[in-house]
C-alpha cells in the first residue's frame, strides 16, 4: 500500500485550507500504521517472536482509531464512525492476544509464597504455549490480510479531500478537545470503583482525550502536553485497574492450578487491586480537576 500522494492540490489563486496540518497529521497517522503493518509482515517472515512488533501496531491503529473521532467534526461524523468500525474489526482478533501477555505480566508482579509461585509456574508452561499459538495465528491472518491496506487507503482518501465543514483549526481543536472533557467528566462522576466496566469505560474516555490533545497539539491556545500527560496518566492507572479485573476473571477459571494455589493467587490479585483502586480514585480526583483548569473555555465561547 502506498500513502505518499499529495492530499489534492487546490486550484491556482485559491485559498489554502484552513484543515492543512490537521489534515497532514491524519495523514501521518495512517501511514505509522501502513509502517507498523509492514514492519508486523517483515516480523512474520523473519520467523521471529517479536511482542513489540504487534503492540506497536496494535497502538499505531488505536490512535488512527481514536483520531476519526474529533475529524469527524470536519469531514463527516457518519464517514468516520464507519471507518472506526471497521478498524476496530481488524484489531479486534489481537485482543485475546493481549490479555494473555497481559495476565502473564500482572502474574510476574504479583507478591506470593515461594510454593504457590512455583506451582503457578507450572501451570504458566500451558499458558505459555496457548499465547505462542495465539500470536503466530494472529500475526499470520494480519500478515495475510488486505482489508487493512484498503482502509488506510480510504482514511486517506477521506482526510485528503475537500472537509465537510472548513472549520479553522483552533475551532476544531476546542471542540474536540470539549467534547472529549465532558465524556470523560460524565463517566468519572457515575462510575462506581468496583464497578470494572465502568471504569474501564472512563479509561477509554482518558485515552480519547489523550490522542486528541495529541492530534490537536501547537494548533489551539491550549497546554495540550498538559492535557495529554494527565490523559496518559488516567490511562496507565486504569489500564492496570482492568488488568487486574481480567486476571481475577481469568485466574477465577484456571482450573488447571490446584485450588490452594489458585485461591493464594485470588487473594493477591484482590490486595493488589484494592492498592490500585485508591490511588486510581485519587488521581482521578486530582487530574480531572487540573484538566478542568487547563480546557476552562475562554469568556464568551461557546459551541461552534
Amino acid at each position: 500500500m502506498s500513502v505518499e500522494a499529495p492530499a489534492t492540490t487546490p486550484e491556482l489563486g485559491a485559498a489554502p485550507s484552513p484543515l492543512a496540518a490537521v489534515r497532514e497529521r491524519a495523514r501521518k497517522l495512517v501511514r505509522d500504521a501502513d509502517a507498523a503493518r509492514a514492519h508486523l509482515a517483515e516480523v512474520h517472515r523473519e520467523g521471529q517472536e517479536d511482542e513489540e512488533a504487534i503492540h506497536d501496531f496494535r497502538v499505531a491503529l488505536r490512535r488512527l482509531r481514536s483520531a476519526l473521532r474529533p475529524l469527524g467534526l470536519a469531514w463527516g461524523k457518519r464517514k468516520t464512525r464507519a471507518l472506526a468500525e471497521r478498524l476496530r474489526t481488524i484489531v479486534e482478533p489481537t485482543g485475546e492476544l493481549r490479555d494473555e501477555e497481559v495476565l502473564r505480566e500482572t502474574l510476574a508482579t504479583l507478591r506470593l509464597r515461594a510454593d504457590v509461585r512455583a506451582a503457578l509456574t507450572v501451570w504458566q508452561v500451558g499458558r505459555a504455549r496457548r499465547e505462542r499459538g495465539l500470536r503466530s495465528r494472529v500475526v499470520n491472518g494480519l500478515s495475510r490480510s488486505d482489508d487493512l491496506s484498503q482502509i488506510l487507503q480510504d482514511i486517506d482518501r477521506l482526510v485528503s479531500a475537500p472537509a465537510k465543514r472548513e472549520l479553522a483549526e483552533p475551532v476544531l481543536a476546542r471542540d474536540a478537545l470539549a467534547r472529549a472533557m465532558r465524556k470523560l467528566v460524565d463517566r468519572a462522576l457515575t462510575a462506581v470503583p468496583e464497578d470494572k466496566l465502568a471504569m474501564h469505560d472512563v479509561r477509554i474516555a482518558a485515552k480519547q482525550l489523550r490522542y486528541a490533545a495529541e492530534l490537536f497539539e501547537g494548533l489551539v491556545d491550549v497546554d495540550c502536553a498538559a492535557v495529554a500527560k494527565s490523559g496518559a496518566k488516567l490511562q496507565k492507572r486504569l489500564g492496570h485497574l482492568h488488568d487486574l479485573d481480567e486476571a481475577k476473571l481469568r485466574m477465577g477459571r484456571a482450573y488447571g492450578l490446584v485450588k490452594p494455589a489458585r485461591d493464594e493467587v485470588l487473594a493477591a490479585i484482590a490486595r493488589e487491586r484494592s492498592h490500585v483502586e485508591k490511588k486510581a480514585v485519587a488521581d482521578l480526583d486530582q487530574e480531572v480537576g487540573a484538566l478542568g483548569r487547563v480546557l476552562e473555555p475562554e469568556p464568551g465561547a461557546g459551541e461552534p
